[in-house]
Order: C-alpha cells, then sequence, then structure tokens
C-alpha cells in the first residue's frame, strides 16, 4: 500500500511539473518574437548570428525521461534559409541544482545554443527572412530574423559627353570617372562594391549606315587605371590617333559601367566623334614630303594648300596641315568629269576620300551636295586664257616639277 505521505508528495510533484516546467524561450539574439530582428550585410562578408534558446525541466526519474523538455533550435522549413547558409551543430548544456548532499533541491534548466553563418555571393543581394523554432514537449515559439543584403549602385562622377571633332594623325582622349554611389558601401573596400569599365565602339558611314565595331578600334588603345580616383572609384581612359582611312566617319564611343558582381543596371555614357578629312596632324615623323608622297600628290601642290606654313621645312608633329580642299558635289557632276576638271583620277580620289570608296564598293553613287577633299596639282598645269590643261597623266605619286 502506498502511504498517504508518499502519495501527497507525489501530487505535489506533479503540480509543480505544470506548473514549472516550461515551453522554450529565445535567450539570443534577442528574448523578442514578434517582431522581425534585422540584420544587414554586404556581399561577399560574412554573417555570424549567435543563437541561444532555454527552457526549464522537470526531474524525473530515470534522467533520459527529461529530454522531452530539452529545447530544440532549427530553421524551419519554409521559407527555409539563404543558399549556402549554415547552422551548427548544437551545443546542449542542463543545469542541475543540487545542495551538498547531492540533492535535489530545484527543477533543471536546458539550453540549445547554435550559430548561423552565411557569405552571401553576388547573386543575393537582397532581403531574406528566416524563422528559427525552438521545441520542447511543452510547446514551439519562432523567432523572425530578417537579413538583408545590400546591393552595389554606381555611378558616373566625371564625364564629358561633349562631341569631338579631329582628324587623321591627331591624339584623341576621353576619360570616364566612376565610383559606389553609398559612401558606407565605399568606405568598406569590398572588390564587389567596385566597378567595371568596358569599351565599345560603332561607326557611322556617310548614308546613314551604323557598324559595329566592338571593342576594337583601329589605333586606340582602352585602359582601366589602376589606382582609385578622387572618388575612391575607377576611372578609365580612351586615347586614339585616327588612320588614314578613318576620316569622312563618325565614331561612338561608349564606356559600360557596371559593379564588379554585375547585378545591377549597366550604365553607359558615350562620346561622339567626328574625324573631318582633307586635314591631319603630322605624326610619326610625317614632313609636307612624306605627306605629299602618301596622298599622291607633290610637295608644292601640298604646299600651296598650306597658306598658313611659314616653313614647310620645319614643322613640327602635331602640325595641323590641309591634305586638299573640299569640293562640293553639283547637279550633273560624276566620278570622271571631277576627275577632269581636278586633273585627277577616280583611283586619286577615291585614296582620300574613303566614305566614298565604300559607297562605291557597295553598288552607291554620289549625289549633290556630297562633299569630297580634292587637291589639284599645281605641276604640269598650264594656264591660258582662263583654260588650263595638265601635260602628261595625273600624278599619283610625288610628280616632277616641270623646268
Amino acid at each position: 500500500m502506498v502511504s498517504a505521505k508518499l502519495l501527497l508528495a507525489l501530487l505535489c510533484s506533479l503540480s509543480m511539473a505544470g506548473t514549472w516546467a516550461s515551453i522554450p524561450v529565445f535567450q539570443a539574439p534577442t528574448p523578442e518574437l514578434a517582431a522581425a530582428q534585422n540584420y544587414t550585410g554586404y556581399i561577399g562578408a560574412l554573417f555570424t548570428i549567435p543563437m541561444k534558446v532555454f527552457a526549464r525541466g522537470i526531474n524525473l526519474s530515470p534522467p533520459e525521461d527529461q529530454a522531452q523538455y530539452r529545447p530544440v533550435l532549427a530553421p524551419e522549413e519554409d521559407p527555409g534559409m539563404p543558399n549556402l547558409a549554415q547552422m551548427s551543430d548544437a551545443v546542449k548544456t542542463l543545469v542541475e541544482y543540487k545542495n551538498s548532499a547531492n540533492l535535489t533541491i530545484d527543477l533543471p534548466d536546458f539550453t540549445e545554443s547554435r550559430t548561423f553563418t552565411w557569405t552571401p555571393h553576388c547573386e543575393q543581394a537582397d532581403t531574406y527572412r528566416v524563422l528559427f523554432s525552438a521545441k520542447n514537449v511543452q510547446g514551439t515559439v519562432t523567432k523572425p530574423v530578417q537579413f538583408t543584403v545590400l546591393p552595389p549602385s554606381p555611378e558616373i562622377v566625371a564625364f564629358d559627353p561633349s562631341p569631338i571633332v579631329t582628324n587623321v594623325g591627331c591624339a584623341v582622349s576621353i576619360s570616364i570617372d566612376a565610383r559606389e554611389s553609398d559612401p558606407t558601401l565605399r568606405a568598406l573596400g569590398n572588390p564587389n562594391y567596385s566597378q567595371n569599365i568596358s569599351v565599345s565602339y560603332t561607326r557611322t558611314e556617310r548614308r546613314g549606315q551604323v557598324v559595329q565595331l566592338g571593342n576594337t578600334l583601329e589605333g586606340a588603345s582602352f585602359q582601366v587605371l589602376p589606382a582609385a580616383n578622387a572618388w575612391d572609384g575607377v576611372s578609365a581612359r580612351f586615347d586614339w590617333v585616327p588612320v588614314r582611312g578613318q576620316e569622312a566617319f563618325f565614331y561612338t564611343v561608349c564606356f559600360h559601367v557596371k559593379d564588379n558582381c554585375g547585378i545591377t543596371p549597366e550604365l553607359i555614357a558615350c562620346r561622339n566623334i567626328t574625324v573631318d578629312k582633307c586635314r591631319i596632324c603630322l605624326y610619326g615623323g610625317q614632313t609636307l614630303q612624306t605627306v605629299a608622297a602618301e596622298y599622291g600628290t607633290d610637295y608644292l601642290s601640298l604646299y600651296t594648300a598650306n597658306v598658313n606654313v611659314r616653313n614647310p621645312d620645319s614643322l613640327a608633329q602635331g602640325t595641323l596641315i590641309n591634305t586638299g580642299v573640299m569640293y562640293r558635289v553639283q547637279d550633273g557632276d560624276s566620278m570622271y568629269s571631277i576627275a577632269t576638271t581636278f586633273f585627277s583620277s577616280s583611283p586619286q580620289i577615291l585614296s582620300v576620300n574613303p566614305d566614298l570608296a565604300l559607297i562605291l564598293e557597295t553598288g552607291g553613287d554620289i549625289f549633290p551636295n556630297d562633299r569630297l577633299c580634292m587637291l589639284p596639282p599645281v605641276c604640269n598645269v598650264k594656264c591660258q586664257a582662263g583654260t588650263c590643261i595638265q601635260e602628261g597623266a595625273p600624278r599619283l605619286g610625288i610628280a616632277e616639277m616641270i623646268n
């Protein structure tokens, strides 16, 4: 028979169990359950969130029966955790309260600790909500945690979009400066928030046809500068010396600015360059003599087209000189009539008018108001009573002076 005293003790114990055994309680990161705990981080930077839950149990025999009061901490499957996020193995503790005689004097306390870790990659610049739960036999509690991974936001801070008019042999330089617009992200020095700058080129021909040149343009160079610019960002520079054959066309140089992750919309800044014909900058050791040979004329004819040149024998590199005069096509003109008028030839005209050469190659023709570069010879030409004739065939090299 069970004594009344022992039965009373058992009933008191059961009463204590119902009173003191607890559902889990979050101790870390905070005990707050209703509102989401918010964390803000960066691409490539580690989130480390220690988590800890607590629950009070009951003294049971055998001790293994106490496990039902132990809290179990885990993320809920819905919505789950971000890709590549991890939870460490659980660290479990049990605190029993006993006196010096090793007799239990209070209910046991259970804790379980786990650490959430996550290093977001580029495509994870977004906001994520994770629901963590703690469960035991007494019930379940959930804690929402929100992670915000800040995206890059590049901006262009210095760029001159004004059009450029230049000539063969004349140096052209265009620069662009970009940075991360958010000063906090800029100060991190995180390479994921740096900028990537590339370049592309197009050529517009006389009749409006646009040719995509990709990232290659003869005579041009492009480089991303190694040092940070004045805005703690990235700078790039385009340098170009147009070569013969590129004159008479309209070029567009476009800089493409993206974040290093490539996840934000591309920023594009373009600048137009017109390479005029009939003028060049001396470069690469050129002189009037060498230019005359290259353009199929003679020294004297070229000198005559440059009345501003005082000393043709001591021209500095970079000097702008005329390689002919501009002629506007009239009604009724043909290649033959123009060549005859200027004592030239079709091959000679096409050699200094690459835009026209391209038009004729594709089945086109000249039209009134087209502009042609022409260089009438002064050698081998005799004029009398308003009529000029050229003695001999048109000169396609350096013409010989007639004494």
